[in-house]
């Protein structure tokens, strides 16, 4: 018989998940690559600092968060291995990951068509989009990129589900000495270079089949490391970020988000208190995976590059307040077309989020302003 999944647990995980995708329009406002700090206190280099901070480090969490409670839930309330219900959790994962796998990249293609299409119709020769597309494989556009970039985590979470048996019978029989193994390899960076098996995809969704088969209570698990983890996170993150750049920001980035997981899942569950806040954030969290299949998809990319084009592009102070304004603006436009398209057009809306949506209701009951 199943365990029912305490409330508590499910509440914080799923208040969760739009904040962390906000931390993803985050990593995407700078470069893959770290920029080096400075040692002084110029405003250019306090941008470099705060922005360095919160996309290479912070930024950093989502994926690793997001395959851990992936491998959690797949397992969770199982007694033991179930081939049936594996089976039956494996086909509704073709409906929620690899339908809209493939329908955001086949839409980006459609779009990216379109766009140049029409630009080059106007301004001829001005968008090479389209023949950058027509030199790209079928394989680089559906794999090995893909074309819609942040879909790696997608497409190495296909992998981790497929694998679910083996990771099952790994913790089985080799326990914690396996999963710690694991968490070296991560540690160290040791990749096999093969899309869709990074050791990132490999650790966290090994760790969450772990604790979800052995019934482990993440609340309570977090909750012992609480002040530990939160202090810890924050020295590792003041640290990591100085040495950005350099070889060592990569491991550094990797332990804090070992760490970090722990310590957001503490402060959230003191932040959910708040009945306001929570009711807020698990209303949000339906929109959580079109706002970061959808982000990226130009609307991103034209704020920054209308920004870059202002007479304050070059000023810090411009520079900070873009940084921090240019992803909310980005995650209202796409809130904003998935009510949209919710309310116009839910079956496409509904294929696009593997059949994950509902509306956006708003908080109307009293007892969730006290």
């Amino acid at each position: 018989m199943k365990e029912k999944l305490n409330p508590t647990q499910s509440e914080i995980i799923d208040s969760l998940r739009f904040p962390v995708i906000i931390l993803v329009l985050y990593a995407h406002m700078l470069p893959i690559e770290g920029r080096p700090i400075e040692f002084n206190f110029s405003g250019l280099n306090i941008y470099h600092y705060i922005s360095e901070l919160i996309s290479h480090l912070l930024g950093a969490i989502p994926t690793s968060f997001f395959f851990f409670i992936s491998g959690f839930f797949f397992v969770k309330g199982m007694a033991q291995w179930d081939q049936g219900s594996y089976y039956m959790k494996l086909k509704k994962r073709v409906k929620t990951l690899l339908v809209p796998y493939l329908a955001w990249i086949i839409l980006l293609v459609i779009i990216t068509i379109s766009k140049s299409t029409l630009i080059n119709m106007i301004w001829p020769g001005r968008d090479m989009d389209f023949s950058a597309l027509k030199q790209t494989s079928l394989y680089h556009i559906f794999w090995g990129g893909p074309l819609l970039y942040p879909f790696w985590f997608l497409r190495d979470l296909i992998c981790m589900t497929l694998l679910t048996p083996l990771f099952y019978y790994f913790g089985k029989y080799t326990k914690i000495y396996g999963i710690l193994f694991l968490m070296i390899l991560y540690l160290l960076a040791i990749e096999s270079g093969i899309p869709g098996f990074s050791t990132k995809a490999i650790f966290y969704y090994a760790s969450g089949v772990y604790i979800g088969m052995n019934h482990i209570n993440l609340l309570e698990m977090c909750n012992k490391y609480k002040r530990v983890s939160v202090i810890a996170a924050l020295l590792i993150m003041i640290i990591a970020t100085f040495f950005s750049g350099t070889s060592y920001h990569g491991h550094l980035v990797r332990l804090f988000c070992l760490i970090g997981i722990v310590a957001l899942i503490n402060i959230f569950s003191t932040l959910l208190r708040n009945q306001f806040i929570k009711n807020i954030l698990i209303r949000l969290s339906v929109t959580s995976f079109f706002v970061y299949a959808l982000h990226q998809i130009y609307i991103i990319g034209w704020l920054k590059g209308a920004f870059s084009r202002t007479p304050w592009a070059e000023n810090p102070g411009a520079m900070m307040i873009a940084y921090f304004i240019i992803p909310c603006i980005c995650a209202s436009i796409c809130v904003g077309i998935y009510a949209l398209l919710h309310k116009i057009f839910p079956s496409f809306l509904a294929l696009l989020c593997g059949g994950r949506t509902h509306p956006i209701l708003p908080v109307k009951d009293k007892q969730d302003m006290r």
